[in-house]
């Protein structure tokens, strides 16, 4: 397979001997059987210069105190936006980590952030790669990627997915392509790595040398338009002298370069330096020689400044935040208002608020509701005193900086689209912000075959045309969940064949878009809140059982793209977007309203077997531990040819039918049936009272409604187009002629589907 692998075993570090286990990875199986998560393992691949790999890079930092949680997503997120733009075709990039408590050789303690990076789509080589990232300037410090410039050795070993370094206790763990595990292999052959690209290393320009006045005059003219971010004095030497002092000579000369370029070698930055090291007693050695000092940074590289972005980055580590919200107002009034408005808005028509709560649940709630969940997040800030002119401390609400601030975001009109989860359009808030899962691309179709065989065993009974349906059906909601199907699935059987299971696997991806209810007026009765915002709703184990009322408002939320919500707000008679897809499961006989020529309802009669334990633990693995692959099948699955009104008919949907059968239709079921032959007259002409009556007189069961005398006449001639009905003269009354039974049986199986 032409992967070079070494084993560390049992080894205390890195400077012992290791052992190869090259010989031992033959194809893709031996090296999946190599990684497993639940051995101790401490696999390596050996990268040397000749050896073709795939970009990769190690991110590492390193932190007095555990605030990983707070910084690690801003750190991955800048990373990935510069690698993406260095590479910016064909790829994908897979992502570990090994973040965790570590200690160093003066045994003190840090915590670590580690993330673990291949480039996916390009090809390259150990020389090439450490060129390519010097000319693009990944190393530099000041740019807060933190990319280890060491891992690119001529003989270097990479940590393996799932494995330990020699006596530690970090495993490398993949955050993507967990089912993919080679897009996380770093040589690139053709089983790990296909369709690949070169990186692009621009050759150098041979060109005469410079005379020194022409190469002095291109560095003045590089200085003067070189933009670094500065600070004012004031707001400089407040962040310099709130950081631990830091004395040792690699940071008291960064803290030097720092304070000249902040204020581009003037004297005031040289002040500032020197009222700094003067509080080292004992390592100050006077004016002059730091003057000199000074003096000497004139002649730095001017692409490795330093700015006073160094300072907050220390500062951070001595200082660190409680929350987020305190993170974003010590990066500034802007940044801070920005991810504020990501996460809250002003509801200008109803005088509330609406914001995601701590468990990615939106909320709308007036002020003091609102300020009091903020409240919890509360951090403090420096404040000047007006009494006293002293700068004080106080504790404040982020909730009310927000407020107050004349950036804050005000919205006048609430949607819901799940077309588009960006939340940042002006005057508008989207209830949609996405599902709980994107498309990676890979599934492993093992993973979820019993879900698979489920719905075509049980769900579909072994009909394939109802298995594809039905996979269609939630694929299509899933790729575009603004397209509603406009047809509800019914699921019949005994209880305990899964059918539950099924939904709740499905409602992982949806989240807080779909609901279950066992009760149909929470949704199409009166204050039927609850049907807002979904994309998904199950009706459990619900009886429609023949209630007109409801009959037209169940359809109108299969079908119609708005809906009213009767809602106890101020406005309550309001019409909202309607996305939701309906399924129906139950074991009630009489489930829904189905009338001829009625394409919402798609009725399967289940399989009456009861779940297995076997096969409820095969199920409840998939939910708790696969919806990803779940996911990812249904996302990439090919329904160009779906067409939601094309279904397949079962039995159980003319069954259905006949229970929805009105008064008249029940009648004529038995004429057909031959039950009135006593009374009647076949081929021969019978007297119209005669059938009238015996329609009115027949026990039509929970079938209410008897249609008069003009209407059912009406409904035999649409029934029986071939009868022959006469007019009533002076001396008879009006009759029909009755075709024979064959005919009749014909034409109101015609009339009925």
């Amino acid at each position: 397979m032409n992967i070079k692998l070494v084993d560390f075993k049992g080894k205390p570090n890195f400077q012992c001997n290791w052992e190869s286990i090259t010989k031992d990875i033959q194809n893709t199986e031996d090296l999946f059987n190599k990684i497993n998560k639940d051995n101790n393992n401490n696999f390596f691949e050996l990268l040397t210069p000749e050896t073709k790999i795939k970009p990769y890079y190690d991110i590492d930092a390193k932190f007095e105190d555990d605030r990983i949680e707070v910084i690690e997503d801003d750190i991955k997120i800048k990373v990935l936006d510069k690698l993406n733009s260095l590479y910016p075709k064909n790829t994908f990039i897979s992502i570990c980590s090994s973040h965790g408590k570590k200690y160093d050789k003066d045994n003190k303690l840090w915590y670590a952030l580690s993330f673990h990076m291949v480039i996916n789509g390009y090809e390259t080589n150990l020389i090439d790669l450490h060129k390519f990232n010097e000319l693009n300037d990944l190393y530099n410090e000041d740019n807060g990627l933190y990319i280890d410039k060491s891992v690119y050795k001529s003989r270097q070993l990479i940590r393996l997915i799932y494995s330990y370094k020699p006596n530690d206790n970090r495993q490398k763990k993949p955050i993507n392509c967990k089912r993919n595990l080679l897009k996380h292999i770093i040589h690139s052959n053709k089983d790990t790595n296909n369709n690949f690209l070169k990186i692009n290393i621009p050759s150098p320009a041979i060109t005469p040398p410079l005379s020194p006045k022409v190469e002095n005059k291109i560095k003045e003219e590089f200085n003067k338009n070189f933009n670094i971010p500065k600070l004012k004095e004031e707001e400089f030497k407040k962040l310099l002298f709130s950081i631990k002092p830091r004395y040792e000579y690699k940071d008291w000369i960064s803290i030097g370069h720092i304070c000249f370029n902040n204020f581009d070698g003037s004297d005031i930055g040289f002040k500032i330096f020197n009222e700094y090291s003067e509080k080292d007693k004992k390592k100050y050695s006077g004016i002059e020689k730091l003057l000199n000092t000074y003096n000497y940074f004139k002649k730095q590289n001017p692409e490795n400044r330093l700015s006073y972005k160094q300072l907050k980055r220390w500062y951070d580590i001595d200082y660190p935040c409680k929350n987020i919200y305190e993170k974003w107002y010590n990066e500034g009034i802007d940044i801070f208002m920005s991810n504020m408005n990501k996460i809250i808005c002003y509801y200008t028509k109803e005088d509330e608020y609406l914001y995601y709560s701590s468990f990615d649940v939106m909320i709308q709630n007036n002020l003091k509701k609102t300020k009091n969940y903020f409240i919890k997040y509360k951090f403090l800030i420096d404040y000047k005193c007006q009494l006293t002119d002293k700068m004080k401390k106080k504790h404040v609400n982020p909730f009310d900086i927000w407020n107050e601030n004349i950036n804050r975001r005000d919205v006048d009109y609430i949607t819901f689209n799940p077309m588009n989860s960006d939340n940042s359009i002006d005057n508008y808030f989207n209830w949609y912000s996405g599902l709980n899962y994107i498309n990676t691309g890979d599934y492993n179709i093992d993973n979820i075959e019993p879900f698979l065989f489920h719905i075509k065993d049980v769900i579909s009974n072994n009909n394939l045309l109802m298995y594809e349906y039905i996979l269609n059906w939630f694929s299509r909601m899933i790729q575009t969940p603004w397209k509603k199907n406009g047809t509800c699935l019914v699921w019949k059987s005994i209880q305990g064949t899964g059918k539950t299971l099924i939904y709740s696997i499905i409602k992982k991806i949806f989240d807080k878009y779909a609901v279950s209810t066992n009760d149909m007026s929470q949704i199409i009765g009166k204050f039927t809140t609850t049907a807002k915002n979904k994309i998904l709703i199950n009706f459990d184990e619900t009886n429609w059982g023949g209630n007109v009322k409801e009959e037209g408002r169940f359809k109108n939320l299969i079908t119609n793209d708005y809906i009213k919500i009767e809602g106890k707000g101020k406005d309550p008679d309001a019409e909202y977007p309607n996305y939701a897809n309906n399924l129906i499961t139950t074991n009630q006989d009489w489930m829904v309203s189905l009338k001829k020529d009625d394409r919402r309802f798609v009725l399967t009669m289940c399989k009456n077997e009861r779940l297995s334990n076997e096969k409820y633990k095969k199920l409840k693995n998939i939910m708790d531990n696969h919806i990803q692959d779940i996911f990812n099948f249904f996302y990439n699955r090919d329904i160009s040819n779906y067409n939601p009104e094309e279904y397949p008919k079962t039995e159980f949907y003319f069954q259905q039918l006949e229970i929805n059968y009105d008064t008249f239709q029940v009648f004529w079921e038995r004429l057909c049936n031959g039950e009135f032959n006593e009374s009647l007259s076949w081929k021969k002409y019978n007297d119209k009272n005669v059938l009238y009556d015996l329609y009115t007189s027949y026990n039509h069961g929970s079938h209410k409604e008897v249609f008069n005398n003009v209407w059912f006449w009406r409904k035999v001639r649409l029934v029986c187009p071939s009868i022959v009905i006469r007019k009533s003269l002076k001396n008879s009354n009006a009759d029909f002629y009755l075709p024979e039974i064959e005919k009749i049986n014909e034409e109101f199986k015609k009339y009925n589907y």
